[in-house]
């Protein structure tokens, strides 16, 4: 009985030691929406919602990556749709980007992509190293045709 509790006490007492995640990944999701007009290009529109375990004192957002395409979101606050520079710990933030057909904007990059095997990868910076957090799956919408 002493052995099981010095052993949980150990383990608590270690548990800062251990290195926690910085992000929590709750959902992911794209969309394709196609133009209604042939000289307008289709797009897929990417959501991503997250729960920040760090303050944005410590943590940012540095940029999210889909196949071989660099991205840099629109980071929003889930409540008010807000645009969200400063969050703290525990917020859930919606980190939105969009690829458009024969745009230069998320044009495939010759920046070296970091190393994942899910469908997309969001890169975050605490304090002064960066981290990769890997999207395993995004979730497909309805597609949309507009008018």
């Amino acid at each position: 009985m002493t052995a099981k509790i010095t052993f949980f006490l150990t383990l608590l007492l270690m548990a800062p030691c251990f290195k926690s995640k910085d992000i929590k990944l709750l959902d992911a999701t794209k969309q394709t929406i196609i133009a209604g007009r042939k000289e307008t290009p289709s797009k897929i529109r990417y959501s991503v919602l997250i729960i920040v375990l760090k303050s944005s004192k410590k943590l940012s957002i540095e940029s999210a990556w889909v196949g071989s395409r660099k991205f840099m979101p629109v980071i929003r606050d889930r409540q008010t749709n807000e645009i969200a520079d400063n969050f703290v710990k525990g917020d859930t933030l919606k980190l939105l980007f969009t690829f458009i057909e024969g745009s230069n904007a998320a044009e495939e990059t010759k920046e070296q992509k970091p190393e994942y095997s899910g469908e997309g990868v969001i890169r975050i910076r605490v304090k002064k190293k960066s981290f990769s957090r890997e999207i395993p799956e995004f979730r497909s919408l309805p597609l949309i045709e507009e008018r």
